[in-house]
């Protein structure tokens, strides 16, 4: 009996054994056949610059010296190439029609959405979204991202940049392995804004994307609970993106909400603005606690290049090791300042306490004729009370037909947020806003600029062209008026700088302003020109647009 108990159990053990055999035989051929898979799919992949992220085999690469355009850099670096390649003509064309001049390396632009690697639900997403073909910044920037390597993007508002970084910081998420976050939110992508306004936007529009790039996001900026946004970080997992501006984003890494340690791609959106409204200290705080050396890529995107901006792009990218690209975008290149040239401009010359009577016939001049829903109109205000004042007097005259509301920093942020929400959605057809919260307003079809009041102060003719940008984005033409009054004097050779840089025509007195400053009091000088005295006369004014000189 004991023996026959023996053979059963040395037959089993010896079944045992060749299933075990059989078993590391099965995993054997089939780590043997991954091996091949994975061999042949290197053979048409390689490793992007300072990242262990690959792309599809239908990708080929270059070498910086392959286009003639642009010039050599010093080491042999490969930038993605499209998927589908256009001639030299094509090319040529495209960097001569847009201005663009690229230093520190060569590429060739992907012109088409098809010839980005991002994934079929993306493409299909894009598509869906009504986009038809790459912007500008968006046909350059991406394969320069793409590579890892760090990019200085200086180009116009309005240029398209926020899906120019977005998508390919979702690209590297999208092909890397998931990582298990224990702790605090360590998120791989952040993106620093100089407004709640334009993180928001930044952050809605990577929503629209998340889903099909396997990401997730999150947005933090002042005004709103901590607690909330806290408890959304939470949430993000290990293929996360955060958008935030500098001083939210820095309170959490100080309260251990937030770790860069796995950080892999940092992005300054509007980065001459976050300096000129004086976020550099947290900015730089922010950086100490991401990785440093060539573990972390760095995109930068500005609209003016001026000394102090090129300081900061210079500490935080890696300029000395050949990882670094810069794209000029037209006039951008001289370091100087330019308007969009996709804005017609019109000055008109006003008496000081006739601006809101003008403003009103601004209105009805787009309005009265014909209800035109699609029309977006954005007026400036130097103050919380002209704001407030201006969007009621406008209520008043025209409640029954237009929607109208005003934001500023007085405002909750909720109703900010819900006035913003309308006026993209079309519900809102003019927005009174102050500069302070309008900047960073990133909305494609404002068709039309109001600026109410000249901005004052050194930064005045900067934040002119800032204004004007609102209008006459990714790649639609717009149209801005600005009131020009007698104490806006100071300002008028620089604005007669930026007219001619923008090729438009300069009225003839905006030029004798600037030549004598004289004042507009008695009737001397400017007197006669703009609105005349309430019950005197006739209520007119003097428009002097580009348009009219022709």
């Amino acid at each position: 009996m004991t023996d026959v108990i023996d053979v059963q159990k040395t037959k089993k053990k010896k079944r045992k054994s060749e299933t075990k055999d059989e078993n590391l035989k099965e995993a054997k051929k089939q780590k043997k056949e991954v091996k091949k898979r994975k061999k042949k799919v290197k053979e048409g992949e390689r490793e992007m610059v300072s990242t262990s992220i690959t792309t599809s085999s239908c990708i080929e690469t270059e070498n910086v010296d392959t286009h003639p355009s642009a010039k050599k850099a010093k080491k042999n670096i490969e930038v993605l190439r499209p998927r589908t390649r256009s001639t030299d003509d094509t090319i040529a064309s495209f960097y001569t029609s847009h201005e663009i001049a690229v230093k520190g390396i060569s590429l060739t632009p992907m012109l088409r959405f098809e010839d980005a690697p991002f994934n079929e639900k993306c493409q299909r997403a894009l598509r869906l979204a009504g986009y038809t073909e790459p912007t500008a910044t968006q046909a350059v920037s991406w394969p320069l991202a793409l590579a890892g390597l760090d990019l200085i993007s200086v180009a116009k508002t309005g240029s398209g940049k926020t899906l120019g970084f977005l998508l390919p910081c979702m690209h590297i998420l999208y092909t890397s392995s998931r990582a298990r976050i224990v702790g605090p939110c360590s998120p791989r992508i952040l993106i620093l804004a100089p407004t709640r306004e334009l993180a928001t936007q930044i952050g809605a529009e990577a929503n629209k994307f998340c889903g099909v790039m396997d990401c997730r996001s999150a947005t933090v900026y002042g005004g709103a609970p901590k607690w909330e946004q806290a408890k959304q970080l939470k949430t993000l997992g290990g293929k996360a993106i955060v958008v935030g501006t500098p001083g939210r984003v820095s309170d959490f890494l100080q309260a251990q909400k937030l770790n860069l340690n796995l950080l892999q791609v940092l992005v300054l959106d509007e980065a001459d603005r976050m300096l000129d409204m004086g976020f550099e200290p947290q900015i730089r705080a922010i950086v100490e606690y991401a990785p440093s050396g060539t573990g972390r890529q760095t995109m930068l995107f500005t609209a003016t290049w001026d000394k102090k901006v090129q300081r900061v792009a210079n500490d935080f990218t890696r300029s000395g090791n050949d990882k670094l690209a810069t794209v000029h975008f037209g006039d951008a290149l001289s370091g100087k300042l330019v308007a969009n040239k996709d804005v017609n401009q019109t000055i008109m010359i006003v008496e000081p306490d006739r601006k809101r009577e003008a403003a009103l016939a601004h209105v009805a001049s787009l309005y009265d004729s014909e209800f035109d829903n699609s029309k977006k109109l954005i007026i400036f205000s130097a103050t919380k009370r002209g704001a407030d004042q201006l969007a009621r007097l406008l209520q008043r005259s025209y409640g029954r037909r237009l929607a109208i509301d005003a934001i500023h920093g007085d405002k909750a942020q909720h109703e900010r947020d819900a006035a913003m929400d309308s006026f993209k959605r079309g519900q809102l057809q003019i927005l009174v806003a102050t500069d302070v919260a309008a900047r960073g307003l990133d909305i494609s079809d404002v068709s039309h600029v109001l600026i109410l009041d000249f901005p004052d102060g050194s930064k005045g003719i900067e934040d002119y062209v800032h204004r004007i940008g609102r209008t006459g984005r990714a790649g639609k033409t717009g149209n801005a008026t600005c009131f020009f009054t007698k104490e806006d004097a100071p300002h008028a050779s620089a604005l007669i700088k930026i007219l001619q840089d923008a090729n438009q025509t300069i009225p003839p007195e905006l030029r004798t302003l600037a030549n004598t400053r004289r004042s507009f009091s008695g009737g001397k000088a400017y007197g006669r020109t703009g609105y005349k005295g309430r019950g005197r006369g006739s209520s007119s004014w003097r428009s002097f647009s580009s348009s009219s000189y022709h």
